[in-house]
């Protein structure tokens, strides 16, 4: 099965989900369905779940690195406009 197909035959999925239990319902359905797959899957492939729980550590640490940097932007602002108050 090629991925546009599945991209496709997911997309209907969605569509179908919230027409039938409306938009928040249908999009919570089919992340727990997606959820549900992906456990089944790692369940009995071992080597697929290492890579999962490689992938998701570094995708943590990418998050984690990028909330640091906004919160240092943002105490740079603050502190710049401090500077700038200060120096009036």
């Amino acid at each position: 099965m090629s991925s546009e197909f599945r991209k496709d035959y997911l997309e209907i999925y969605k569509e179908k989900l919230q027409l039938l239990y409306g938009r928040d319902l249908g999009e919570s359905l089919l992340k727990l369905i997606n959820q549900i797959s992906i456990l089944l899957y790692v369940m009995d492939n071992e080597e697929e779940l290492n890579r999962l729980l490689v992938e998701k550590k570094e995708t943590e640490d990418e998050l984690a690195a990028m909330n640091n940097r906004v919160e240092y932007l943002g105490e740079l602002a603050e502190r710049k406009k401090e500077l700038t108050r200060k120096s009036r």
